[in-house]
Parts: C-alpha cells; structure tokens; sequence
C-alpha cells in the first residue's frame, strides 16, 4: 500500500512537470500612464486644430490681397488709359487739329482705317470702330509682322479686339497696350507664324480658341495677371515679365 501511493504521487509530480505554463497577460497599464497617453492626445489634436486654422486664414488673407491688388491694377490701367486719350486729344487741340465729335452713347460708328505712319508704329494700318467712346479693333489688313496695337486711335482708348481680328494674318509679334481689356473668340487663331504676343496686366478676359493654332506661340506677360492664368489653363507656353 505504501508502495502505491509512491508511485501516485511520482505520477502526479510528472503531469504538473509536464503541462506547458499559460500564456503570459500583460498587466494592464497604470491608470496614470493611461491618463498621460490621453493627454497626449489631446494635445496633438489641439495642435493640429490650430494648425489648420491658421492655414485657412493664411489663404484666405492671400486671396484678399489677390483680389485688391488685381482692382488696384484695373483702376491704375483704366486711368492711365484716360490719360492717354486726353493727351491724344490735347495734341490735337495744340496742333489747331479739331478734335473728333464725340460718337452717340450706344450707336457704334462705321469702321474705319488708320493712317500709315513710318515714325509710329503704333499706327499700323487697322479697322477698327468707335462704341461708346472707345476703340475696338476689328481687323488688320497690314502686311507687318512685328505689331504694336496702339493704345490709342483718334483720341479714343483701345480697348478691345475684336473677335477674329487678325486670325491667319502673317503676323509674329503682338503687343497688346494697357488700355485693352478684352481679346475676343479666335483673335488670332491659325497665326502659324505668331511667335510672341505681350499682354499687359489690363486685360481681363481672353475669348474661347484666341490663340488657337499658334503651335509656336508664347505668351509674355506679368504673373498672377488674368493672362498668365489663361496660358496656365490651356498649357499655352509663358513668360513672366
């Protein structure tokens, strides 16, 4: 009998030998480490809360500045663009020229054609038409390849071209004066020669396919203006000046 028993608790001592140990849980963080994990956090969270804030109001502060800036430069070439038209007339007037009557608001006037002269260039050969007192080009018959469209024609500011107007001509170089404000639909589409055309920071609206087939065309003209956007927008090749 004592010989059995023995050999019970040999067998016994064998199995609790033999049993493999119960994983290992780890111990549950101190509930002060899990409060500074929680500030943790939060902190970032506020951080970054306040970062993104500060990045809105940095935007929004640059768009403001865009946008006054970009009225500041309209006044500044709608004035410079009086300017000259009042010198043009006060030339006239000096020069015992009578001035040009003033068309009726609304009725445009029948086109006309600038006069050739060698020591200005900026009076190249154009039709154009008076509306409202102002200048609007709607064609070049010239057979020049460097052109200067100028900011004024008998007195009136130039400050538009119209749509077409020198679509297939000839032309290389363009330069478009701070009184314009408009470039209409394909102004100077299928220009395949039209390698340079300046554009002054007055203008604020360019026409669908204006520059449509000019293959080997760049566009020069100050950055940020509406130019440098529309030259962005259809992969057109830029300068800024």
């Amino acid at each position: 009998m004592k010989h059995l028993s023995l050999m019970l608790i040999a067998a016994l001592l064998c199995l609790t030998a033999c049993t493999p140990a119960s994983p290992h849980t780890p111990d549950p963080l101190p509930s002060e480490t899990q409060a500074e994990t929680a500030d943790l956090t939060a902190a970032i969270e506020t951080y970054q809360a306040q970062i993104n804030d500060l990045e809105a109001a940095l935007l929004s502060l640059k768009q403001e500045n865009y946008i006054a800036r970009a009225e500041y430069e309209r006044q500044i070439h709608a004035l410079t663009a009086e300017i000259l038209a009042l010198q043009a007339r006060l030339s006239m007037t000096e020069t015992t020229t009578p001035a040009p009557d003033l068309p009726v608001a609304g009725t445009p006037q029948k086109p006309s054609e600038t006069t050739p002269d060698t020591d200005k260039p900026s009076a190249m050969a154009f039709r154009y038409e008076i509306r409202d007192g102002r200048a609007v080009i709607l064609d070049y018959p010239g057979d020049e390849t460097e052109v200067i469209i100028p900011a004024v024609i008998e007195g009136y500011p130039v400050t538009a071209i119209e749509e077409n107007a020198f679509r297939g001509t000839p032309i290389v170089t363009v330069t478009v004066p701070y009184s314009v404000s408009e470039i209409g639909w394909f102004a100077f589409a299928d220009c395949k020669s039209l390698a340079v055309v300046k554009v002054s920071p007055s203008v604020e609206s360019i026409g669908y396919g204006a520059f449509d087939g000019c293959k080997a065309l760049t566009i020069i003209c100050p950055a940020d203006s509406y130019a440098a956007q529309y030259a962005q927008s259809f992969a057109i090749p830029h300068k800024e000046e």
